[in-house]
């Protein structure tokens, strides 16, 4: 039976992975765990931007007789649409964010501070995205917020 060159780059990360010391390892775990819980901030922009997003097209095509409505000639409908492209861009860094990857080598001298590289680049993305989307929200928010208090009074 021919092996693929799948399987035998898997056994040998298996076997450099067994080869570790203890410290190589919690170093490892350590990489590991934080590359989970930044794809978990990952997603959760990319949710808060989606909502933020819908907050803002609900807005955008409210009728005049509505509680929400913005003038269309109004600075605080620009204000809005900058908000909701600001929001877009925090999206996509967010998945870009998510949907990094890295080819690692077989060797344990090569593999970690590739890894480690790897979450680091991934943090950057993460941090960014959370700037940009509090940006995009307090854009969102202010228009928003603007239209309910000129609107009841």
């Amino acid at each position: 039976m021919k092996e693929t060159s799948t399987y035998k780059d898997f056994l040998d990360k298996f076997k450099m992975i067994i080869d570790l010391d203890e410290k190589e390892k919690a170093i490892l775990e350590s990489f590991r765990f934080r590359d989970e819980d930044l794809s978990q901030k990952s997603g959760a922009i990319l949710a808060f931007s989606g909502l933020m997003i819908a907050t803002s097209t609900v807005q955008l095509s409210s009728s005049p007789a509505s509680i929400i409505y913005v003038n269309p000639e109004s600075f605080m409908m620009l204000v809005n649409k900058i908000g909701l492209i600001v929001l877009f861009i925090s999206a996509f860094i967010s998945l870009r964010g998510m949907t990094l990857s890295s080819k690692y080598s077989n060797k344990k001298e090569e593999a970690l501070p590739k890894f480690g590289q790897h979450v680091s680049i991934r943090a950057n993305f993460v941090k960014y995205a959370v700037l940009v989307a509090a940006f995009g929200a307090l854009l969102i928010l202010a228009s928003f917020f603007y239209s309910l208090f000129f609107n009841i009074f």
